[in-house]
């Protein structure tokens, strides 16, 4: 058993990244100001950036509690098709940024989900989906790389947790898709200072989501302006 907020810990340490434009300083007539008002900057940015990380891993331990609770049910462990789906329905719409919840067998085939696959989209294994073999030889909580979702249509990410039968036997995962643009938004947004940005990021430097643009950088390496004032927050 993990402790609290461990495996989460590790994921986001030193991920987030607060960047905002010191061209204002160099307006100083004296270096000396300069220097003053360049680290009371970094200062101000590095404490909002342990900020959002804290928001962020508060979020991801929510949502891992929430999967946890469904995965301990006794009715889960069966797959079946019906009891899954009476189990997560109306879950999906408990927080705006859980874009779905689902139960996916050993096997790759989709139990259920909180909301149905649309009818256009053919039914499809996901055994040989990278993200589901990872989650599953994980055995462990895990959070996938960005990827599209077939169903929110957006980028997402999905964090899993290991579903178990009554003998302790993995037979499937309960996975949540988590809408990463919506976490830049929501998440990030509310306070940044005009001009500024904030870039979390996983540990192989892929931009897990960022603002301003997140669209445009949500599954990107990450800018090198970045990684170079990450390895300076702390």
């Amino acid at each position: 058993m993990l402790r609290p907020g461990h495996f989460f810990g590790r994921l986001l340490a030193a991920a987030v990244v607060v960047l905002v434009p010191l061209v204002a300083l160099h307006g100083c007539t004296l270096y000396q100001q300069y220097e003053r008002a360049e680290a009371l900057a970094y200062r101000s940015v590095s404490n909002r950036a342990a900020e959002k990380a804290k928001d962020v891993q508060e979020l991801l331990e929510r949502a891992r509690s929430l999967l946890e609770v469904i995965a301990a049910r006794a009715d889960m462990a069966s797959l079946d098709p019906q009891r899954c789906a009476d189990a997560l329905h109306g879950l999906a719409t408990i927080d705006p940024l859980y874009a779905n919840i689902g139960v996916v067998g050993a096997d790759g085939s989709l139990v259920c989900s909180a909301i149905p696959r649309p009818r256009d989209l053919p039914v499809v294994s996901l055994s040989d989906a990278p993200w589901f073999r990872g989650a599953l030889e994980a055995r462990a909580p895990r959070l996938s790389p960005p990827m599209a979702g077939s169903v929110a249509r957006a980028m997402v990410s999905v964090l899993t947790v290991p579903l178990r039968d009554a003998t302790g036997a993995q037979v499937g995962l309960v996975g949540l898709t988590l809408h990463l643009s919506l976490i830049a938004e929501r998440q990030f947004a509310p306070g940044l200072p005009p001009g500024g940005s904030i870039t979390l990021v996983d540990p192989h430097d892929t931009v897990v989501t960022r603002f301003p643009e997140p669209a445009r950088w949500i599954g990107r390496p990450t800018p090198r302006s970045a990684q170079r004032v990450g390895r300076h927050t702390p």
